[in-house]
């Protein structure tokens, strides 16, 4: 009962002119850079006591300028960006250290044109 084998491959061939062979379209592929994951945001938490903190200096050491200053081009400080409000912090608390020490915010480079 069996067939032999040039029986079968006459089969298969006669099979094979028969089914219609539909070619998928091959997607078209693109290199795509790499960019490295963002570093995630600064927390509520953190954010909040960036700000508190910032206005602390403002008030006890009459910072205002200094913080108008940095907010030229937002309404406040809580529209920062995470590191803008780092910065601004860090440049109150070398405010605070100048007035301490007796350093000018001149000589400090604390004092930028925004025009």
């Amino acid at each position: 009962m069996g067939m032999n084998e040039g029986k079968l491959r006459e089969l298969v061939d006669l099979l094979d002119q028969r089914v219609v062979r539909v070619q998928t379209p091959r997607p078209e592929l693109k290199v795509v850079p790499f960019m490295p994951p963002a570093e995630p945001g600064m927390d509520s938490v953190t954010r909040e006591a960036m700000t508190q903190r910032i206005r602390d200096l403002q008030r006890m050491y009459q910072l205002g300028w200094l913080v108008r200053q940095e907010t030229f081009h937002v309404p406040g400080i809580e529209l920062l960006e995470d590191c803008e409000l780092s910065a601004l912090l860090h440049d109150m608390e070398r405010a605070r250290e100048c007035i301490v020490e007796g350093v000018s915010f001149d000589d400090a480079g604390l004092v930028r044109s925004r025009v």
